[in-house]
């Protein structure tokens, strides 16, 4: 029997590849969206200056913020003024109610562009970076994944052309945690003509040989690499 040859790109995107890939790209897109916040704190840092404002409105209201529409959040912003410009921000419930209109505020703002104010010093250099730092770690852990599916993807090819063929006998077909669409994953377990043992990737179970049946593997010549089912990579 003999099984269609796989490529990098088939063994690397499987569901779990795709789903690095998606992860790895909202990392990256969570890091390209807060880069305006991020050099908006920054400049508010190395530019800014203090400035004592006004209390000129406040405004709470209440929004999604779950899974589904009956989760939802209450978001409380302060609109202030002050003798360079005007500005508003979000605050927490403890500030909002101890703000009344026309109470003074301490702000800092951006000579240059009073548009650019805050009211809590450094708070949005804060918030925009731990938005960007928690994309960039994402981004970075999920294409490192990737990265090493890719890799370990290479070897399993690399044998299917270069290993020593050998046969062997499945000794167990075994289900797995792991679930993809809904149905639950398997690997078979076998022992080849020298004694050396193996496992396959994830499959279905009716994708899989019983128990006792013969199938053929690649086995790493040195012994350094496990040995892979010609059902995973394809016939030689």
């Amino acid at each position: 029997m003999s099984f269609p040859r796989r490529s990098v790109l088939s063994l690397t995107f499987g569901v779990p590849g795709v789903i690095l890939l998606v992860g790895a790209l909202t990392g990256a897109l969570f890091v390209a969206v807060s880069g305006p916040e991020v050099q908006r704190g920054w400049r508010l840092q190395v530019e800014g200056q203090d400035a004592e404002g006004v209390v000129t409105g406040k405004q709470s209201w209440e929004e999604s913020c779950g899974r589904n529409d009956l989760d939802t959040c209450t978001r409380y912003e302060i609109r202030y003024r002050f003798a360079q410009g005007a500005g508003q921000a979000l605050v927490d419930a403890a500030t909002y109610d101890g703000l009344a209109e026309g109470a003074a505020v301490r702000l800092r703002y951006v000579p240059a562009d009073p548009a650019t104010s805050e009211l809590q010093a450094g708070e949005t250099l804060i918030e925009g970076g731990a938005l960007a730092g928690l994309g960039l770690v994402f981004a970075l852990g999920c294409g490192l994944g990737l990265w090493l599916r890719g890799r370990k993807a290479a070897r399993m090819l690399r044998l299917r052309e270069t290993g020593t063929m050998r046969t062997a006998t499945v000794t167990a077909r075994e289900p797995t945690s792991v679930r993809i669409n809904g149905r639950r994953q398997w690997v078979i377990r076998w022992t080849d003509s020298t004694g050396a043992t193996g496992k396959s990737r994830l499959r279905r179970m009716e994708d899989l040989p019983e128990a006792g049946a013969a199938l053929v593997v690649y086995a790493d010549p040195d012994g350094v690499l496990p040995a892979v089912w010609e059902g995973d990579v394809g016939t030689r």
